[in-house]
């Protein structure tokens, strides 16, 4: 069989499997509207506390009004014992605790640092770190008025009272995420991260499938051309329909939620095929473990937040131990994960994304061998047993 028709078989063959139409067509769907959806709000808002006041007096009174008037915190209830709050904390009414000492006032007064303690559930990071940067730009702000006032009663012009409460004066701009939310943080490299786990399940389940109904003395199209004509022919098909999710996934999605994208378009796309072909060669190659069509979804499964957690975006990579890193490395979504993010979202030039792509090209040789030969091995025990089972039926006669 020649490449056109290989290539037919292929797209008829994905048409009618089920598996990989709902892992292609529904579940990239699914995904690029759940993931995002509980963040459309980008950063974390009117998060409800609970205030131990030890002091009650005007100014602890002034500190608590000025945190219910942040945008990231909600006073919801007033203790009088840390057990009360934790209580609180465990029912879910409140997720932290902001406690005043006693003699807040007077400390503050004679210049003294009282400590403003803030308590909180930590296993939801960005609830307690919104928590607690309210709380310390309150204290901030708090604490520079009282300082102001009293160089004033002092005689001390307003401008020299000012610069002895605010000595530097910053301006904090954020590069790449403008909104600082939490969609423009992650969304980007947890889409290039389903687009390539969602094709090494596509392009697994199909090559796993032939390979499942060889084993059971089918002869398919797949052993009729040669593994190269096979190879092709099947990234033919997978690799041209990720090219138009990733633009869906990378354009419509990342417009339609407010991402920064600084690459050229079209270079996008050519590293995007880059990227596509290697996870499909990478997907042939395991296969050679595999013998049930079943497998490549768990194993993708297994593996994805492992991905997650050494691909340098949650956790940063210069923190992880090299041989993980370099293990981690080995998966060509890894590599497009920074190599996108770095690109498309942070204007990063090729020169500068010089490792990640270097990295994708050696893999996309060396993995496009590798599945070659995971075919041609295919393709030779295929015959071995055709061969074996005609001396049989040869002895027999």
């Amino acid at each position: 069989m020649n490449l056109k028709q290989v290539w037919w078989q292929e797209l008829q063959a994905l048409g009618k499997n089920s598996a990989i139409l709902m892992t292609v067509f529904a579940g990239l769907l699914f995904y690029s509207v759940l993931y995002p959806l509980p963040y459309s709000q980008q950063v974390v808002t009117h998060m409800p506390v609970a205030v131990w006041d030890n002091d009650h007096s005007p100014l602890s009174r002034e500190f608590i009004r000025r945190v219910e008037s942040t945008p990231q915190v909600t006073v919801s209830a007033v203790v009088t014992s840390r057990q009360e709050a934790e209580a609180l904390m465990q029912q879910g009414e409140v997720h932290g605790l902001l406690v005043l000492p006693l003699h807040f006032e007077r400390d503050v007064l004679l210049g003294k640092s009282p400590v403003v303690a803030v308590e909180g559930d930590a296993s939801y990071f960005l609830i307690y770190s919104s928590i607690a940067e309210a709380i310390a730009k309150v204290s901030g702000t708090l604490g520079a008025q009282v300082k102001v006032t009293k160089e004033l009663s002092q005689g001390t012009p307003y401008l020299g009272a000012l610069s002895t409460a605010l000595p530097l004066q910053s301006d904090t701009q954020a590069l790449f995420n403008p909104t600082i939310g939490y969609v423009a943080y992650v969304v980007p490299a947890v889409f290039v991260l389903i687009l390539h786990q969602t094709l090494l399940i596509a392009a697994g389940i199909q090559t796993a499938e032939c390979k499942e109904r060889t084993l059971g003395g089918e002869r398919g199209y797949w052993l009729q051309a040669s593994p190269w004509t096979v190879l092709v022919a099947r990234g033919l098909v997978f690799v041209p329909l990720y090219l138009l999710a990733a633009m869906y996934y990378l354009g419509g999605c990342f417009e339609h939620y407010n991402i920064v994208r600084q690459a050229n378009p079209w270079l996008l796309l050519l590293l995007c095929t880059l990227l596509f072909w290697t996870s499909y060669c990478f997907a042939v190659m395991l296969t050679f473990f595999m013998t049930r069509r079943e497998t490549p979804t768990q194993a993708v499964l297994i593996s994805s937040l492992p991905i997650v957690f050494t691909a340098g975006f949650v956790w940063p990579s210069m923190a992880i131990p090299w041989p993980i890193l370099w293990l981690a490395r080995t998966i060509p979504g890894v590599n497009g994960i920074e190599l996108m993010v770095k690109y498309n979202q942070m204007g990063a030039s090729l020169t500068e994304v010089g490792g990640p792509l270097w990295r994708l090209l050696a893999q996309a040789v060396v993995y496009t061998v590798l599945a070659w030969w995971v075919l041609r091995h295919s393709q030779a025990l295929a015959a071995n047993e055709k061969a074996a089972a005609s001396k049989i039926s040869a002895v027999k006669g």
